[in-house]
């Protein structure tokens, strides 16, 4: 990765950051951590474009849709073309222009603004939900496998699931979740887990479940594959895991508002 390239990335997990800070503060008007962006890194497009999202998760669409316009234009906005692209698609969606929200690019880029509204999270665990959610179309398998972490993370940290016990994120779980959770949330849960393994050991053999027949061991699941037939993820395989993901961490945002902001501001440097 180019010097360059690290940079842009360091500017944009700053904004995001900074996008937090304001809603956790309510700083409405958007006046006391992005300015401080402004004067570090002068007209960087990112800027508008992290402030109108947060615009937007403040509920201000008309500031929102202003930046918006300034991130999607071709000339003078963002300088990469797909981050054009989502600017106007949230231009779009705001002005109703949007038909299909199943369709998976919207799936993503719902998921990717879902995620800036989930501002109780670690800004750890939020800025990895976000980044990864940003490149779930180009770099699946790491995505799906930062997926499954930011879950890991959330049970040691908002459930209190020591790390130095050493269990298996499935066996935290189900020390969690099991008989205390909906049928659907649980699911999707599962989905995390399973999906997440899958992305990290693409070649791993099943093992038989106790009770579970060989021939439902052999029945390959909907994302598997193997060394000889190699797997592709299908846009509609992503939108099952993007909606599983956007489902579990909306759960982990709540838990995480209930755990207190003490530690959050900490973290933020609020304190």
């Amino acid at each position: 990765m180019s010097e360059e390239q690290i940079e842009w990335r360091y500017v944009w997990k700053e904004c995001v950051d900074a996008g937090q800070k304001s809603l956790l503060l309510g700083d409405k008007k958007l006046e006391r951590f992005f300015p401080i962006l402004i004067n570090l890194y002068g007209d960087d497009k990112m800027i508008s474009f992290e402030k109108a999202i947060t615009f937007e998760c403040l509920g201000n669409k008309m500031e929102a849709e202003k930046l918006y316009k300034q991130s999607a234009d071709e000339s003078t906005g963002l300088p990469v073309e797909h981050w054009r692209k989502r600017a106007q698609y949230y231009l779009d969606r705001n002005s109703t222009k949007i038909t299909n929200y199943e369709d998976y690019y919207c799936v993503q880029w719902d998921t990717f603004y879902n995620m800036h509204t989930y501002y109780f999270l670690h800004p750890h665990i939020r800025y990895l939900a976000i980044s990864s959610v940003s490149r779930v179309n180009t770099e699946p398998e790491m995505a799906v496998v930062i997926f499954r972490t930011c879950l890991d993370i959330c049970i040691e940290l908002y459930w209190s699931i020591s790390a130095e016990n050493d269990y298996f994120l499935g066996e935290k779980i189900n020390t969690v979740f099991n008989g205390k959770v909906d049928k659907k949330l649980k699911q999707d849960i599962d989905t995390l887990l399973d999906e997440g393994n899958l992305a990290a050991h693409p070649f791993k053999e099943k093992k038989i479940k106790k009770g579970e027949s060989q021939k439902k061991k052999d029945q390959p699941s909907k994302f598997s594959r193997t060394k000889e037939k190699p797997f592709k993820y299908e846009n509609k395989d992503i939108s099952i895991i993007l909606k599983a993901f956007n489902h579990v961490m909306s759960y982990c945002n709540l838990q995480a508002e209930k755990c207190g902001k003490s530690l959050l501001y900490k973290d933020l440097e609020l304190v």
